[in-house]
């Protein structure tokens, strides 16, 4: 489907072709006579795929408190207000010098999650938040009337829920904003869920003043925001195409291995993939000496295992040739196993998104058993 938003996995794991081979040896010897055909089920090897190869580049994980949980990126933006645009009165007064009318202004500023996060759980985060004065007068300034001080409120909202998670507010009774001055305040958030990110909503009241100034509509106040320490228990991201490898080398008992492929007739290997993830989809995997082979269409180089399915639990099956199992037992005790794929969100975002909620306890499992006829004895 040309509209369905694909994640693309793509991952290569050194591996050793004989985890589990042992089993023929177990019990008793092979017998040297007379010959004959038997059948043998063989766990062949498991490799795990992780889930933060899924995740887009801003998520990561980490053990915190002995918690494996994600951790976002630091994620900020600021806004500039014009005084033209908070005091509608100030216009007419351009370029004079007069007293600074009363005025009231609201606006927001919207934090986001990284691209492809859509949404968050649990998470633990530090908001820092900054209000600089690019004006020449004091916008809290108290008048003779004391009850006439100006404020600054500060509301931090989800932005899909409109949710109130903290407010707070300033007063001029007390506090100040001069020229040059800036602001600097920092919040802990703990939120249960969030959906796309942070609005921080400032409204300002400026009271009745008898400041004299040099009235300039093009000078600002500034809202800055900066969401740190962004600790999650989950993570619901539009899956995105996304390549990835990693490798991990694993012992292999070469001389069961080699008798293998000396006895080998014919046989089939079962592939099960084993997850519970938010996913669907399909994998291809390609079996090789070297990392260069992985995926080089030359079957004396490489064994490839195509257009498996990412449906958790079912069993696939592939013929397994004796050339290919003489290839395997070619390669040298540590090999690799290379990932390509394509995965797609289970999950129906409001715009057609295709989602999938991840969290750092999620697995992704491959196991092959290779179930063949072999000739012992003679």
């Amino acid at each position: 489907m040309s509209s369905a938003r694909t994640v693309s996995v793509s991952r290569c794991r050194a591996l050793a072709l004989g985890a589990g081979v042992g089993i023929l040896s177990l019990g008793c010897e092979v017998p040297k006579a007379p010959e004959w055909e038997v059948s043998v089920t063989i766990p062949f090897t498991s490799d795990s795929l992780t889930t933060i190869d899924l995740l887009p580049s801003a998520v990561d994980t980490a053990t915190i408190d002995g918690e494996l949980v994600f951790v976002i990126d630091i994620q900020e933006d600021s806004i500039l207000f014009r005084l033209g645009e908070m005091c509608e009165p100030c216009k007419l007064l351009h370029g004079d010098s007069a007293t600074i009318p009363p005025f009231d202004y609201t606006d927001s500023l919207d934090v986001h999650f990284p691209e492809d996060v859509f949404d968050v759980q649990g998470i633990r985060a530090r908001l820092e938040l900054e209000i600089g004065s690019g004006l020449n007068f004091d916008p809290l300034r108290t008048h003779s009337d004391p009850d006439s001080a100006g404020s600054i409120s500060l509301g931090v909202r989800d932005i899909a829920t409109g949710a109130l998670i903290r407010a707070l507010e300033i007063s001029g009774i007390g506090s100040d904003l001069p020229p040059s001055a800036t602001w600097r305040m920092g919040l802990t958030l703990i939120v249960p869920d969030l959906t796309e990110g942070l609005r921080i909503i400032l409204s300002m009241h400026s009271p009745p003043d008898t400041q004299v100034v040099v009235i300039d509509t093009l000078q600002t106040a500034k809202l800055k925001a900066k969401l740190d320490s962004i600790i999650v228990a989950g993570v619901t991201v539009v899956v995105n195409n996304k390549g990835f490898d990693d490798d991990d080398p694993l012992d292999v008992d070469v001389e069961t291995r080699d008798e293998l492929a000396k006895r080998y007739l014919n046989g089939t290997l079962d592939i099960q993939l084993n997850h519970n993830v938010e996913i669907d989809g399909t994998l291809d995997a390609s079996l090789a000496a070297t990392r260069e082979n992985l995926f080089s269409g030359n079957p004396t180089r490489e064994m490839r295992l195509q257009q498996l399915v990412l449906t958790p639990g079912i069993v696939q099956r592939q013929d397994v040739t004796p050339q290919e199992l003489e290839l395997l037992a070619s390669f040298p005790d540590t090999f690799f196993i290379g990932y390509r794929g394509i995965a797609r969100g289970t999950r129906q975002g409001p715009v057609g998104q295709r989602l999938s909620r991840i969290t750092p306890h999620q697995f992704l499992r491959l196991r092959l058993r290779l179930h063949s006829r072999l000739v012992v004895g003679g």
